[in-house]
């Protein structure tokens, strides 16, 4: 039994109690990533509570399409419409991000360890496949 408690305190301990349980009440705002030997827990921007503050790292599709995540290093409002930049240089507006083009947020990054692959793995098929929800919440 305690075998399979470990990978579900390992995701704890990645995530944060608060994100983890929270997931569970979510499983369609979370989505898990693997990318460059990282695992990538993104919070999608349709959560309820989603917000951007200065420093957090976005995904989003560029002017092109390609979707990339870069840190915000300003936020202007502008006709209560809000722009966010990702460099220093704020009248390039390659680096101007609209609401319309943003995934979500980057909240955690993780290696690909063995015990990183299991317990993140095993998270992510307990919130978007099992029903893990009931056992948790009830």
């Amino acid at each position: 039994m305690i075998i399979l408690v470990v990978p579900f305190l390992s995701a704890i301990h990645t995530l944060g109690k608060g994100t983890f349980l929270e997931s569970f009440e979510n499983p369609e705002q979370y989505v898990l990533i693997q990318q460059n030997n990282k695992y990538i827990i993104v919070q999608k921007s349709s959560h309820p509570n989603f917000n951007i503050k200065l420093g957090d790292t976005l995904f989003y599709y560029n002017n092109t399409g390609k979707l990339i995540s870069k840190k915000i290093y300003q936020i202007r409002t502008i006709n209560p419409i809000n722009k966010y930049y990702t460099l220093y240089i704020f009248n390039d507006e390659d680096q101007l991000i609209s609401k319309e083009q943003l995934v979500g947020k980057i909240i955690k990054k993780t290696d690909t360890g063995l015990a990183n692959k299991i317990s993140m793995n095993l998270w992510d098929l307990s919130v978007h496949t099992l029903n893990i929800r009931a056992l948790i919440t009830s």
